[in-house]
C-alpha cells in the first residue's frame, strides 16, 4: 500500500496511471451494469466517486510537489492530470452511450421493459402496465396503465425496481392494484376502472382521481397528489372514501414488468394490504388505556385505545426509527408518554388524560415566538402527531392563537384547544416503554423464501 501511495504521490505520470485505471474501470461498470441490475447501477456510481476521489488525489500531489519545490514533477501532474480529466470525460460519454444502446436494447435485468403481456391460459386482465426508462442509465422507469383503446394514465415511476403489481378484483368489477410489494416503504395503490378507463390512487383513507393524460405521479400526501401532465404539472385533490371499497376482493395473481402474469389463488399479501391493529404490551406495568398499532408505508403508526371504545391516532414512527414509546405517570394523575429516545429535536410527546379520555400534542418552540405548548387533538382524529399544528401571534404582546387540523372518521377535523407546558412534567414517573412489534413485512417475505 505504501509502494501504490508513493507511485501516486511522487511520480510525475502516478496520478495519470489512477486516472486511466479508474476510466477504465469506469467505463466497464457502466457498460456491464444492465444484467447486473441494481449492483450494477451501484457498483458504477460507486467507480464515479473513485474517479471524484482521483481527481482530489491528483490536486493533493500537486501541491505536494509545490511544497517541496519540486516544480519539473509539479508540471507533470499537472498535464498529464488534464489529459486524465479529458480521459474520464470521454470514457464517460462511451459508457453513457454504450449504457444507454444497451439498456434499450434489453428487456432482461432493469433495461427497459416491454408492454405488458396480460393474456394467458387461465387468466385475462383488460389492462396492460407499461414500462418506459425514465434515465438513460438507472434503474427508474416511468409506468402507465394502458387501456384497450390506447388510452394511457401515468401512475408513481419506479425507481430502483418496485417489483410486480399484485392484482385483484373488487366486487363492483374494478381491478385493484398494489405496486411495491418488495419495498413496503415505497407501496403505491390503485383502482382501475375499465369500463370509464380511470385510474385511482389511494392517498390514507382517500381515492384521488388522476386525470387524464398524466405522465406520471410525483408526490403525494393525505388526501392529494401531485401529476405531470400533457399541459403541465398540476395538484389534485379530494376523491371518495376507501371505505369498505377493498372488502370481498378476490386475488388474481402478480403481473411482473417483463410482462409475463402469474395467475394465483387465496391472498398471499392479506397482511400487508389490509395491517391489523394489535395490541403493543407495555413491559413496567398496566395502565388504564391500551395502544394499538399497525404498519403501513414502512412505518408503524400508533393509537390509544380507552376503556369505552374510543380511539385517537398519535402518529406514525416514520422519522424516529421503530424505537417504540416511554411512558411516564404525571403527579396530576394524567400520562406522559414520548418517543423512545431522548432527541428533543425529532421526539414527539403526547399527555393523555384517562378521566376525560383526552389526549394532547406537544408543539415544541423553536422559533421563539411562545412556549412549548400542549394542543387537544380532537376527536375521531385518524392522524395526529403535531404537523397539523399552526401558530400565529404570540410576540410583541399579540394574540397567541392555536390550531391543531387533523383527518378525522368524519372527514377533516379543526380544534383549538392549548395550554402551555410550563411545569407540567415535573416530578413524573416512568412506568415502562412499549416496543414496536417486530412485523416488517420484507422479514416475513425471506422467512417464507427461507422455508
Amino acid at each position: 500500500m505504501r509502494k501504490i501511495a508513493r507511485f501516486v504521490f511522487e511520480t510525475a505520470y502516478g496520478p495519470f496511471v489512477a486516472w486511466c485505471c479508474t476510466a477504465l474501470l469506469l467505463f466497464v461498470a457502466y457498460a456491464i451494469s444492465p444484467p447486473l441490475g441494481w449492483f450494477g447501477i451501484a457498483l458504477a456510481d460507486i467507480m464515479f466517486v473513485v474517479q471524484v476521489i482521483v481527481a482530489i488525489v491528483n490536486i493533493i500531489a500537486f501541491f505536494k510537489s509545490l511544497v517541496k519545490h519540486q516544480c519539473g514533477r509539479a508540471l507533470g501532474q499537472f498535464l498529464l492530470g488534464l489529459a486524465g480529466l479529458f480521459l474520464f470525460g470521454l470514457g464517460s460519454v462511451f459508457a453513457f452511450v454504450a449504457h444507454g444502446i444497451v439498456a434499450h436494447a434489453t428487456s432482461s435485468g432493469y433495461a427497459e421493459v416491454r408492454s405488458a403481456s396480460v393474456t394467458n391460459e387461465t387468466a385475462a386482465l383488460e389492462f396492460a402496465v407499461e414500462y418506459r426508462p425514465a434515465h438513460p442509465f438507472l434503474a427508474e422507469y416511468d409506468k402507465c396503465v394502458v387501456f384497450p383503446s390506447g388510452k394511457r394514465i401515468g401512475v408513481w415511476m419506479d425507481s430502483g425496481g418496485a417489483g410486480p403489481f399484485a392484482v385483484y378484483r373488487l366486487q363492483t368489477g374494478e381491478y385493484y392494484l398494489v405496486d411495491g410489494l418488495e419495498f413496503d416503504f415505497i407501496r403505491n395503490d390503485y383502482r382501475v376502472n375499465v369500463t370509464n378507463e380511470t385510474v385511482e390512487m389511494m392517498c390514507d383513507e382517500t381515492w384521488v382521481n388522476i386525470p387524464d393524460k398524466t405522465l406520471k405521479v410525483y408526490g403525494r400526501s393525505n388526501d392529494s397528489i401531485s401529476v405531470k401532465t400533457e399541459n403541465g404539472k398540476q395538484d389534485v385533490s379530494g376523491g371518495t372514501p376507501v371505505g369498505d371499497s377493498l372488502k370481498s376482493r378476490s386475488y388474481i395473481g402478480l403481473l411482473h414488468p417483463s410482462g409475463r402474469f402469474e395467475p394465483g389463488e387465496g391472498d398471499p399479501f392479506a397482511d400487508i394490504i389490509e395491517p391489523k391493529w394489535k395490541i403493543v404490551n407495555l413491559d413496567g406495568g398496566e395502565v388504564p388505556f391500551t395502544l394499538e398499532c399497525r404498519r403501513w408505508n414502512g412505518s408503524h403508526y400508533y393509537r390509544l385505545a380507552f376503556a369505552s371504545g374510543k380511539r385517537i391516532a398519535l402518529g406514525t414512527d416514520r422519522y424516529i426509527g421503530e424505537v417504540g414509546y416511554s411512558l411516564y405517570v404525571l403527579k396530576d394523575g394524567r400520562y406522559h408518554l414520548f418517543t423512545g429516545q431522548k432527541d428533543v429535536s425529532w421526539r414527539s410527546e403526547w399527555r393523555i388524560d384517562v378521566a376525560g379520555e383526552t389526549v394532547e400534542v406537544m408543539q415544541k418552540d423553536h422559533c421563539g415566538k411562545s412556549g412549548d405548548l400542549w394542543v387537544k387533538i380532537p376527536s375521531g382524529a385518524t392522524s395526529a402527531d403535531g404537523g397539523g399544528i399552526g401558530i400565529s401571534g404570540g410576540e410583541n404582546g399579540k394574540t397567541l392563537n392555536v390550531s391543531i387540523d387533523v383527518n378525522a372518521e368524519e372527514g377533516k377535523a379543526t380544534g383549538h384547544d392549548f395550554e402551555p407546558v410550563g411545569e407540567t412534567l415535573a416530578n413524573e414517573k416512568f412506568i415502562g416503554k412499549f416496543h414496536a412489534p417486530s412485523d416488517d413485512p420484507q422479514l416475513r417475505r425471506r422467512k417464507r423464501e427461507r422455508n
